[in-house]
């Protein structure tokens, strides 16, 4: 077999062909070909001589030409910042620097003098806490405890007993006089977690616990001893830094102890907090040194909740998000295609990717022309903080909300088992300011809108379709189409910018995934079909796409890749007519319904909500839910020409979002809990089994299946198992909306 040829080089004059000549330019692309390794790693070489000869080249006319003129040299280095963690961090706005703004500091002051701490600090309340751990704690576990007990004074250690579950906990300790409780979680034997509460009304602050190392682990320690320690807090200068200072602070007591020398410092740095505890010691008078007394740990933060620990139905002021999954649908067909024994035609996977979403997804919520989308957040999810002024992008940092699936199916099964625990679904909404025309070139605030609806799953584009003089709209006038245009072409250029950019990279080789030549078509041909029409990667693609298209175009995260939820913001008197529930009878709402069918980009992810945000910011400020029903009677009499109730549509605008991002709702039921799960639509049940425990998915061996339908005509599942409607499925079997199922998994009790 002949062997390939070499590749082909150029030599530049003086280059005397056997492998010391300069000039020598390489052909990249050929390299990895030539099977002769000496051969090849000659060709590296040169590669690399002639790159350094280049380097050497520009750093000499750089110097050359900064001798010349003395200010290229000063700008240079101005503009030679190195690309570190820190140097790159974007700006925290809530920053409390007295020195910058002193009304900020002086605003936060006040803040904190009615907080949940200000009995600690204002009215010097004695902490007394209280620290126990996870059930059945290891060794490792407790002797941690113990050792943290020694860092607080008069914080008292109870081993925890399995009966007790930690609201009954706090409920206890706050009888009981306490007012701090500590519970140290564990994970294979090994604390891993830790969680603050502040007893009796809150906030409850959730760490990640590592890098732990015991008073005996750590090489010449000192001893303990019985005094008071002081207490250093160290970068604590934002809002939340604040809040996570001040529990920390509300540990200790008022006035430490000093002749004791014992000193515990937390230290909050690139988003860590360091605790170590050390003893200051005195040589002559002059010089001090440090002996560390133990123990030694990392804290992260993972969430912070207002009120006193209720993970289920919490308000969150803050939480710690990873993307653990894609977040297009590409992606998802690329890195988790749908298992079949039959072989998939390539065309079709390409064309219809099919997602899978994480439990707990996220959708965005976009507006168009500085119509607040707040309103939706903030009545989906009852958030009290959420911005909605009437002025040009009132918001600037993301709103999150963490909106619970209403379902009626969920209710029934509730209502027939009576369990003690009940566990239905949310959906993560994450609300954004609104876009304007121009937004892909920075107008606004559009790159760093763009880079956030980037990180999510879909969109909810909320829509325009009322007058009101005193709602203000950039464009002058209502038209809810031309909203939509505007919008999707910034996300189209968007898209076509980011394309562009990948280009260059596209080309390089790597070890896995299409080959470069192919992953540059398929970008090549992507960029031009965004640039040149109204088509977007939702809508079906090119005819010849393949697996490997669809693998070049996942980790892009395009934005027109993502499933769109159009909601409509109309009068409450349309919402009435059509009954509610997410439709709508009005001119503007049948336009915008015709157009998104026969628009050339039609999707058939895509899909349109009517809503009013007028009335459903008035339901979610009524507490009792009589003064609701009575408000949508009113309101159906009034303009529906009739007696029924007019629907919320918020049940059918979350229904809605979960369904474009390709999520399934499977349920397990029985008397100790009934509980909603999600999956990707279609997907096979040990997949489904995975969203239970990833375990499950490995050892599945059955799954016992029956329907929330037919469960709701026979009246129990004794009856539905005699009627013989109870069906046991094996691993290629693919779960249903709706389906009830108990899985069945090797060495593992049923659930």
């Amino acid at each position: 077999m002949p062997r390939p040829s070499a590749p082909h080089t150029a030599a530049g004059p003086g280059a005397s062909g056997h492998g010391g000549g300069s000039g020598v330019v390489l052909d990249k692309a050929r390299l990895s070909e030539i099977r002769n390794k000496a051969r090849r790693q000659e060709l590296f070489r040169l590669q690399a001589a002639a790159r350094s000869r280049a380097r050497l080249q520009r750093r000499l006319a750089t110097r050359r030409a900064e001798q010349a003129d003395p200010r290229l040299r000063e700008e240079r280095l101005a503009a030679n910042v190195p690309r570190t963690q820190d140097a790159t961090r974007e700006l925290d706005v809530t920053v409390v620097d007295p020195d910058a703004d002193p009304e900020a500091a002086a605003e936060a002051l006040r803040d904190e003098d009615e907080d949940d701490f200000a009995e600690y600090f204002v009215a010097g309340v004695t902490p007394r806490v209280l620290v126990t751990s996870s059930r059945f704690a290891s060794p490792h576990t407790i002797d941690f405890a113990a050792e943290f007990c020694s860092i607080i004074p008069d914080a008292e250690f109870v081993r925890r007993q399995p009966q007790f579950r930690v609201k009954r906990i706090v409920e206890l300790a706050t009888k009981r006089g306490y007012t701090d409780l500590v519970v140290i979680n564990e994970d294979k034997k090994e604390p891993v977690a830790i969680t603050f509460i502040h007893l009796p009304a809150g906030p409850t602050a959730h760490f990640k616990l590592s890098s732990i190392k015991l008073n005996k682990e750590i090489r010449g320690h000192g001893k303990v001893g019985p005094q008071k320690p002081e207490l250093i807090l160290n970068n604590f200068n934002t809002r939340l830094g604040h809040t996570v200072g001040r529990m920390f602070a509300s540990l200790f007591p008022h006035v430490p102890e000093f002749e004791g020398r014992q000193v515990a410092t937390f230290h909050n740095q690139r988003d860590f907090i360091f605790f170590r505890r050390h003893r200051y010691i005195f040589r002559d008078g002059k010089r001090c040194d440090l002996q560390e007394l133990g123990p030694r740990f990392t804290l992260k933060l993972k969430w912070l909740q207002r009120g006193a620990f209720d993970v289920r139905n919490g308000d969150y002021e803050w939480v710690f998000k990873v993307q653990f999954y894609p977040h297009s649908f590409s992606a998802a067909a690329a890195k988790r295609p749908a298992k079949s024994s039959a072989a998939a035609d390539p065309a079709t996977t390409a064309a219809t990717p099919p997602p899978d979403p994480a439990a707990f997804l996220d959708a965005d919520t976009v507006a168009d022309d500085e119509l607040p989308p707040q309103l939706l957040v903030r009545a989906s999810s009852n958030l009290k903080m959420v911005c909605d002024e009437n002025y040009p992008f009132c918001t600037i940092d993301p709103n999150e909300a963490r909106c619970k699936i209403t379902d009626e199916r969920f209710d029934f099964l509730v209502d027939l088992y009576k369990p003690q625990r009940v566990t239905p679904n949310f959906l993560t909404v994450v609300d954004i300011a609104g876009l304007v025309r121009g937004a892909a070139d920075g107008e606004g605030l559009g790159n760093e809108f763009l880079s956030h609806i980037r990180s999510t799953d879909g969109l909810f584009h909320l829509v325009r379709g009322f007058d009101d003089d005193d709602v203000t709209h950039v464009d002058g006038s209502v038209d809810p189409i031309r909203d939509i245009q505007a919008i999707d072409l910034e996300l189209r250029i968007k898209d076509a910018e980011l394309l562009q950019s990948q280009l260059p990279r596209a080309g390089k080789q790597t070890t896995s995934g299409p080959p470069a030549a192919a992953r540059t078509h398929t970008l090549e041909r992507l960029r031009e079909l965004l640039a040149g029409t109204e088509a977007d990667v939702r809508a079906p693609p090119p005819p010849g796409w393949t697996r490997d298209d669809v693998a070049a175009v996942a980790p892009l995260q395009l934005l027109t890749a993502k499933p769109v939820v159009y909601v409509l913001n109309v009068p409450p008197s349309e919402v009435a007519a059509a009954g509610g529930g997410g439709r709508a009878h009005g001119a503007r709402y049948d336009a915008v319904r015709a157009y998104l069918r026969d628009r050339p980009n039609a999707s058939p992810l895509d899909a349109l909500v009517a809503y009013s945000g007028e009335l459903e910011t008035h339901l979610a400020s009524l507490v009792d839910e009589r003064a609701r029903q009575a408000h949508l009677t009113a309101l159906a009499e009034r303009h529906g020409g009739g007696g029924s109730s007019v629907r919320s549509a918020l049940p059918a605008l979350l229904r809605a979002g979960r369904r474009a991002v390709g999520l399934a709702t499977f349920f397990t039921a029985g008397g100790d809990e009934v509980r909603a799960w999600d999956a990707a639509r279609g997907a096979a049940m040990p997949r489904a089994a995975a969203a239970i425990h990833s375990d499950f998915e490995r050892r599945f061996v059955a799954a016992e299946v029956m329907s929330v339908a037919d469960l709701r005509a026979l009246g129990s599942e004794a009856a539905v198992r005699a009627a013989g409607r109870c069906a046991t499925r094996g691993r290629d079997a693919r779960i249903r909306d709706g389906d009830v199922v108990h899985f069945k998994v090797a060495g593992a009790k049923r659930r």
